[in-house]
């Protein structure tokens, strides 16, 4: 325990504590948001905002969308960083209850102690960790990736064996060679093989915008999804819970990607439904459905 106030801020400190009351509780809100960030860090790895949840398993579910290559050594230092902590404070207070596995449980776990941790005399350091953790999150969620995923190489050796090398090609770029093997790859035929490979993934109407877009459709627009939608028309596949910023949740419906690239398929090939799809952006009611046979 320090006699001239808290090692963080300065401030005074209780009688057996080495961190004051409030850095506690701006630690507790450093895991608090963690916790929060953990839970939606698949959807930043897929570039993607809302709760991000796959539809039937398959092939598909091993396909890995466009995504921000970030997100894998941002993980590991948090979860470095939490696992420690939780390690030390299960021996150091063995009647806590055991750490969960999942790094988003284990921040929220972690949370509830940092009252407790003020009276340890690594709290500081722990919760400097805390702080750094929520910010390189914090530094992932709100800046742009530089460079966006294009997938596995692929590339086969001499000796029959396959490439493996994971594929990030900067933004803008029509060809990328991979580090490892030095194959030439070009960025838009991937990312079309990708958008086919993820046909049973689910995804909102703003999420099919932003994938399609990765391709050459760049016309695509909300608008022109949900006049698909509904000439289709396309059922949902699931619902999905979204969070605003301001913490609101509320439903919305997730429909196959396959679906939706199969129905612009469609209309880019036949004049009617063009014309269809125009008036139902238009605000005309459609009374001439199509029929559409999905490749996905």
């Amino acid at each position: 325990m320090s006699d001239m106030g808290c090692p963080r801020c300065g401030r005074a400190i209780r009688a057996e504590a080495f961190v004051c009351a409030t850095c506690a509780t701006e630690a507790h809100q450093d895991l608090v948001e963690v916790a929060y960030f953990l839970e939606h860090i698949d959807e930043k790895r897929a570039g993607v905002r809302s709760t991000w949840r796959f539809g039937s398993a398959g092939r598909a579910a091993e396909s890995m969308l466009p995504f921000d290559p970030r997100v894998r050594p941002t993980l590991q230092a948090v979860s470095r960083t939490l696992a420690r902590w939780a390690l030390l404070t299960r021996d150091r207070h063995p009647d806590h209850a055991r750490p969960p596995a999942s790094p988003a449980r284990l921040a929220q776990w972690l949370a509830e102690h940092t009252e407790w941790m003020a009276h340890e005399e690594w709290a500081h350091d722990a919760f400097s960790g805390f702080a750094d953790a929520h910010d390189r999150l914090k530094r992932l969620f709100d800046n742009p990736p530089e460079r966006e995923a294009i997938g596995t190489c692929g590339a086969v050796f001499d000796d029959d064996t396959t490439c493996t090398e994971l594929l990030a090609a900067d933004k803008g770029a029509t060809t990328h060679r991979c580090p490892r093997c030095g194959a030439e790859h070009d960025v838009r035929s991937r990312r079309d093989e990708m958008i086919d490979q993820a046909a049973d993934f689910t995804v909102t109407v703003a999420e099919s915008v932003r994938m399609l877009r990765t391709t050459d459709r760049q016309h695509v627009d909300a608008r022109l999804v949900r006049a698909l939608i509904r000439h289709v028309p396309i059922a949902p596949a699931t619902v999905r819970v979204e969070v605003d910023i301001k913490g609101r949740r509320r439903p919305v419906d997730a429909y196959r990607l396959g679906a939706i690239r199969d129905a612009l398929d469609l209309m880019e090939y036949d004049r009617d439904t063009q014309r269809a799809v125009r008036r139902v952006m238009r605000g005309v009611r459609d009374t001439d459905p199509a029929t559409l046979n999905a490749r996905g």
